[in-house]
Protein backbone atom coordinates (compact mmCIF):
# COMPACT_ATOMS: atom_id res chain seq x y z
CA UNK A 1 0.00 0.00 0.00
CA UNK A 2 1.07 3.57 -0.57
CA UNK A 3 -0.22 6.88 0.73
CA UNK A 4 0.44 9.88 -1.46
CA UNK A 5 -0.72 13.25 -0.19
CA UNK A 6 -2.33 15.51 -2.78
CA UNK A 7 -1.16 18.98 -1.77
CA UNK A 8 -3.17 21.96 -2.93
CA UNK A 9 -0.01 23.96 -3.70
CA UNK A 10 3.76 23.52 -3.67
CA UNK A 11 3.96 25.79 -0.59
CA UNK A 12 2.86 22.98 1.78
CA UNK A 13 1.58 25.08 4.65
CA UNK A 14 1.37 23.70 8.20
CA UNK A 15 -2.44 23.91 8.35
CA UNK A 16 -2.71 21.61 5.34
CA UNK A 17 -0.30 19.15 6.96
CA UNK A 18 -2.49 19.16 10.08
CA UNK A 19 -5.53 18.39 7.91
CA UNK A 20 -3.69 15.31 6.52
CA UNK A 21 -2.60 14.07 9.95
CA UNK A 22 -5.65 11.85 10.54
CA UNK A 23 -5.14 10.10 7.18
CA UNK A 24 -1.44 9.65 7.91
CA UNK A 25 -2.13 8.11 11.32
CA UNK A 26 -4.83 5.83 9.84
CA UNK A 27 -2.34 4.67 7.22
CA UNK A 28 0.24 3.97 9.93
CA UNK A 29 -2.29 1.99 11.99
CA UNK A 30 -3.12 -0.05 8.90
CA UNK A 31 0.58 -0.70 8.31
CA UNK A 32 1.03 -1.78 11.93
CA UNK A 33 -1.90 -4.22 11.74
CA UNK A 34 -0.44 -5.77 8.59
CA UNK A 35 3.05 -5.73 10.14
CA UNK A 36 4.24 -3.59 7.28
CA UNK A 37 7.12 -1.20 7.04
CA UNK A 38 6.74 2.51 6.41
CA UNK A 39 9.11 4.83 4.61
CA UNK A 40 8.55 8.58 4.83
CA UNK A 41 9.77 10.28 1.66
CA UNK A 42 10.10 14.02 1.58
CA UNK A 43 10.87 16.08 -1.48
CA UNK A 44 12.58 19.30 -2.25
CA UNK A 45 10.99 22.49 -3.49
CA UNK A 46 12.46 25.41 -5.33
CA UNK A 47 12.21 28.71 -3.52
CA UNK A 48 12.35 31.99 -5.34
CA UNK A 49 15.13 34.13 -3.96
CA UNK A 50 15.40 37.60 -5.35
CA UNK A 51 13.85 36.79 -8.72
CA UNK A 52 16.39 34.14 -9.63
CA UNK A 53 15.01 31.90 -12.34
CA UNK A 54 16.58 28.79 -10.85
CA UNK A 55 15.86 29.39 -7.16
CA UNK A 56 17.41 27.32 -4.41
CA UNK A 57 16.41 23.85 -3.26
CA UNK A 58 14.76 23.67 0.14
CA UNK A 59 13.96 20.50 2.05
CA UNK A 60 10.26 19.99 2.65
CA UNK A 61 10.49 18.90 6.28
CA UNK A 62 7.11 17.18 6.21
CA UNK A 63 8.51 13.70 6.72
CA UNK A 64 10.24 14.93 9.88
CA UNK A 65 7.02 16.60 11.01
CA UNK A 66 5.11 13.36 10.41
CA UNK A 67 7.64 11.34 12.40
CA UNK A 68 7.47 13.93 15.18
CA UNK A 69 3.65 13.72 15.21
CA UNK A 70 3.72 9.92 15.32
CA UNK A 71 6.21 9.83 18.21
CA UNK A 72 4.27 12.51 20.10
CA UNK A 73 0.97 10.65 19.61
CA UNK A 74 2.40 7.22 20.39
CA UNK A 75 4.13 8.21 23.60
CA UNK A 76 1.68 11.00 24.54
CA UNK A 77 4.44 13.62 24.53
CA UNK A 78 4.37 17.31 23.77
CA UNK A 79 6.23 18.39 20.62
CA UNK A 80 9.34 19.56 22.48
CA UNK A 81 9.71 16.30 24.40
CA UNK A 82 9.15 14.26 21.24
CA UNK A 83 11.75 16.32 19.37
CA UNK A 84 14.19 15.87 22.26
CA UNK A 85 13.57 12.11 22.16
CA UNK A 86 14.14 11.97 18.40
CA UNK A 87 17.24 14.11 18.73
CA UNK A 88 18.67 11.67 21.26
CA UNK A 89 18.00 8.72 18.91
CA UNK A 90 18.65 10.31 15.52
CA UNK A 91 20.60 13.46 14.99
CA UNK A 92 17.75 15.74 14.03
CA UNK A 93 20.24 18.54 13.47
CA UNK A 94 21.86 16.48 10.70
CA UNK A 95 18.49 16.02 8.99
CA UNK A 96 16.89 19.42 9.62
CA UNK A 97 19.35 21.99 11.06
CA UNK A 98 16.67 24.70 10.99
CA UNK A 99 14.42 22.59 13.28
CA UNK A 100 16.84 22.90 16.19
CA UNK A 101 18.06 26.43 15.51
Amino acid sequence: YMLTLQWSSPARVASEFISWLAAILDFLRHAAILRGEVLFVDGHTRSQDGGSSKGSLRSGGLAMAAVLAVVAETFRLDAFSALSYLSSQVLVAAIRPDAVA
